[in-house]
């Protein structure tokens, strides 16, 4: 089937004259998420000029006219949208659904409906340099090429944060540059570029890189696979080690932490690695006196043999941030490993300077108290995680944040999937939620428990 001659292609950008929506793509793979009165469409189908294609619409109802042979010719350029790959609505409409389907519980109705084409704002251009920051360190979502140039050309550039699989590059390169040791599952070149108000001075300490400013400190460090059994005793080495340089550079309070863990549901002893890693790392901090001044976290698995942990720390005390829906990570009962995770679940870090305080998420799952729920619905785990994530950002506890009132004015979001397939929909998702402004990075990843699909971390760093 033809959609759209050469001369008349779909624009990339559509909106449509009955609804809302962003389409992504052209030709035969066209998508679009569309808004229909109050429910959310994603549409999955051909969107061809007069003519049509008939798909399932899940969970729909839709008083709208059914699509003529052809468009009026009033209308002009015309779209006849037919078919939605997943629809998200109240099970309540259900009942007003004309059903034509059995065995998922879903109602379906063949769509068929006529809509004008009206150009919308293009594709945003590619990110441009960002403003010199305000706060003593800030984070932005940026080209890799604007990045590197950044960090070429400017003596207050912090860090460059890259994503790929072949793991941490070689320790002879600049220590302001680390790579993840992720795929990316977006088309992107985006990386995370951290901007200093001041110079910075970056060095090596053994294996450990660090770059600094007057404020703050961030520090990296790559630790070879242990051997079966040294897992614990290992962790607990690396966090020691860099706590030892935190303190001795005088950042005394470590407030955002990231580490990459291969196999991280794999088997330790008697343990997993995971809960393998929580002794290490609670022994490597010299066990919690103060759990209001645990650190925001995110522990990821890798398929890259070896762990990455980096860290930002300050002279002065963050102020921790604890979601009313979850059990405090640190309290965990036994059932989940010997050791609870040593975190909070989100930093609020004013500086010592002035004003500008920043918002640093750890990494949220579908968890609810301190269960997992919604096995194996990948959507629905991905709602109480925005549910979890809104929680967290309207908390009383996060006043004195200007300018953050929804999950779309955060910063940067990333996503780590367990999966590959997901990656499609679960942008989708995003994009309908948050809008085409709110900087995603998609990462391949493992979730510490191995019945969560997917795990979400945020900043707000205005």
């Amino acid at each position: 089937m033809q959609c759209m001659d050469q001369e008349n292609p779909v624009p990339e950008l559509v909106r449509f004259e009955r609804s809302e929506g962003l389409v992504v793509g052209t030709g035969g793979d066209t998508r679009a998420v569309a808004r229909v009165g109050d429910r959310r469409i994603l549409i999955g189908s051909n969107l061809c000029d007069r003519q049509s294609v008939q798909a399932d619409t899940v969970k729909n109802r839709h008083s709208g006219p059914v699509c003529p042979p052809h468009p009026p010719a009033e209308s002009g350029q015309g779209l006849c949208a037919t078919g939605v790959s997943r629809l998200l609505c109240t099970d309540s409409e259900m009942a007003s659904s004309r059903r034509s389907g059995t065995g998922t519980g879903c109602d379906f109705m063949h769509l068929r409906y006529w809509y004008k084409l009206v150009p919308m704002k293009a594709p945003s251009p590619p990110p441009s340099p960002p403003q010199d920051p305000q706060a003593p360190v800030v984070c932005r979502i940026v080209s890799r090429a604007s990045a590197l140039r950044r960090l070429r050309e400017d003596p207050r550039s912090l860090a460059m944060i890259d994503f790929s699989a072949e793991g941490p590059r070689a320790t002879d390169e600049d220590p302001r540059r680390l790579q993840v040791p992720l795929a990316r599952l977006d088309p992107g070149a985006e990386v995370e570029l951290w901007l200093s108000r001041s110079e910075v001075v970056c060095g090596r300490h053994g294996r450990i890189a660090y770059t600094r400013n007057e404020e703050l400190l961030m520090a990296w460090t790559w630790m070879p696979e242990a051997r079966a059994g040294e897992l614990e005793a290992s962790v607990a080495a690396v966090y020691a080690e860099l706590l030892d340089l935190i303190e001795g550079q005088g950042y005394g309070y470590p407030f955002r932490t990231w580490t990459y863990l291969h196999d991280i549901t794999g088997t330790e002893g008697t343990l997993n690695r995971y809960q393998a890693f929580c002794k290490g790392r609670y022994a490597g901090i010299g066990g919690v006196t103060r759990p209001a001044l645990l650190p925001a976290a995110t522990v990821i698995g890798s398929q890259v043999p070896g762990m990455l942990v980096y860290v930002l720390a300050g002279r002065a005390p963050p102020r921790q941030l604890e979601n009313p829906r979850q059990v405090s990570a640190f309290r965990y009962p036994r059932r989940y490993g010997p050791q609870s995770p040593s975190f909070s679940r989100a930093i609020v870090k004013p500086w010592v300077s002035e004003g500008h305080p920043q918002l640093y998420i750890s990494g949220t799952s579908s968890i609810v108290g301190h269960e997992s729920v919604h096995e194996a619905d990948l959507l629905r785990q991905l709602d109480e995680i925005l549910r979890n994530l809104q929680t967290l950002i309207s908390s009383p506890g996060r006043d004195r944040l200007p300018g953050l009132n929804a999950l779309a004015d955060l910063t940067a979001l990333k996503i780590y999937l367990r999966d590959v397939q997901d990656t499609a929909i679960v942008t989708q998702v995003l994009r309908a939620r948050l809008g085409p402004a709110t900087p995603l990075l998609f990462l391949h990843g493992e979730v510490c428990r191995s019945e969560l699909l997917l795990e979400i971390e945020a900043l707000y760093t205005p």
